[in-house]
């Protein structure tokens, strides 16, 4: 696109709700100043689209823009090879979700509190972080979970008191993961678990060890994939945690 006359970085980010260094880094503008006329590029959602060269991968990728290789594979509309192997084709576009400066610091997601409360009672709407370690990926609308990263497999604990209503393993998608209903209309999903400490129908409490961070299913490393739906329907968890 051609930027109009009037126009400014900070107002393309805003009405096509990306950030300004996207626009910056695929227009490959080196300032924040553009003019009339100037041909600029806007990706689909923040972060890098990147040209795929030869020998590359998508943890090398990730690497170099400061994001997730999870993040890369999450994006919908990002192609590979091979499913299971995430194989890249030399020369193709991909879209690098969240892929910032390499200067940029990313923040640390807050250690949650291991109390342990007695389960089977309603939960109270407000949620805990369910693990500790670095946020890798953001909610955002093609994947509207946190995705929680820690190489040293902590433990995952239920974000409020509930009850579980699903506790189990599938070869892809969440892998193994756990679903806890809290009563009170919403639900949260614990996803790519390495190891499962509940069953179906066990109460568990607010703060209560329900298993391991891991790596099952669709997954490029050891992360937690947390969701929280309110009446069935996906809700921002950054909205929600404390």
């Amino acid at each position: 696109m051609w930027s109009k006359s009037g126009e400014t970085l900070a107002s393309l980010a805003n009405t096509y709700e990306v950030s300004v260094d996207s626009i910056k880094w695929a227009s490959n503008l080196k300032s924040d100043t553009i003019r009339p006329g100037d041909t600029l590029t806007i990706p689909p959602v923040s972060g890098v689209v990147h040209t795929v060269k030869a020998g590359e991968s998508i943890y090398t990728i990730a690497k170099r823009y400061g994001t997730s290789a999870q993040a890369i594979v999450n994006y919908p509309f990002n192609d590979f090879e091979d499913l299971d192997t995430f194989a890249l084709k030399s020369g193709q576009l991909l879209i690098v979700p969240d892929g910032v400066p390499p200067q940029e610091k990313r923040p640390i997601a807050r250690g949650p509190q291991f109390n342990q409360i007695s389960g089977g009672q309603q939960g109270s709407g407000t949620f805990i972080w369910p693990t500790s370690g670095g946020v890798s990926q953001y909610p955002i609308w093609y994947h509207m979970a946190l995705d929680i990263a820690n190489r040293s497999l902590p433990p995952v604990l239920a974000s409020d008191t509930g009850s579980v209503s699903y506790a189990g393993c599938i070869s892809g998608g969440y892998g193994c993961h756990i679903i806890i209903a809290h009563g009170n209309g919403f639900s949260t999903l614990y996803g790519h678990l390495s190891r499962i400490d509940v069953s179906v129908g066990q109460g568990v409490g607010r703060g209560q060890t329900i298993g391991q961070m891991g790596s099952t299913g669709r997954s490029t490393g050891p992360h937690l994939h947390f969701e929280i739906r309110k009446n069935g329907a996906l809700q921002n968890p950054l909205g929600y945690l404390k």
